[in-house]
């Protein structure tokens, strides 16, 4: 189960050592080329430049967070299609922030992980990343269709793939 605690120290180690940022990013890319294709490329024209410089920050977050509680396996495109759909049925569905992400809470099993993403992304007077509504709408997507993908790989224990 990942924590607040494990996502703060994703956090605090990039911001120490900015460098593995992109080396991390990298990495990612190479590792699961279908993650972040369908996730950050296919959303990417969404955002603004600084939506989505936070989005790919917030999303290596995520990933690493998992990814340092052990080996995560090579997530084929059916299956982040499969749960990219899924979140954004939420949002369709509710069509509101609050409501979605409460939606979310339901959903997801960890909830650490919602309210961290809730807390970044989440409307906020004074907030040094400026978010739109409809980026905020597409983080959410993306996030919870991310950690959906985690959570469901961890509570299975499947080993990574060859593939």
């Amino acid at each position: 189960m990942i924590t607040t605690e494990h996502l703060d120290a994703c956090v605090e180690h990039f911001h120490a050592h900015p460098e593995s940022f992109e080396k991390q990013m990298t990495q990612l890319q190479t590792a699961q080329p279908e993650l972040a294709a369908i996730l950050l490329n296919t959303n990417a024209e969404l955002l603004s430049d600084e939506e989505l410089d936070y989005l790919l920050f917030l999303f290596l977050i995520l990933f690493s967070s998992y990814e340092r509680q052990g080996a995560l396996p090579v997530f084929k495109a059916e299956e982040v299609i499969t749960s990219e759909e899924a979140s954004w049925k939420v949002i369709n569905d509710h069509n509101d922030y609050d409501q979605a992400v409460e939606k979310f809470y339901e959903q997801l099993k960890n909830q650490d992980v919602v309210e961290y993403i809730d807390l970044a992304i989440a409307p906020e007077e004074g907030s040094e990343i400026a978010i739109s509504d409809p980026g905020r709408m597409v983080l959410l997507t993306v996030l919870s269709a991310l950690a959906r993908l985690l959570e469901d790989a961890r509570s299975l224990g499947e080993p990574p793939s060859s593939s």
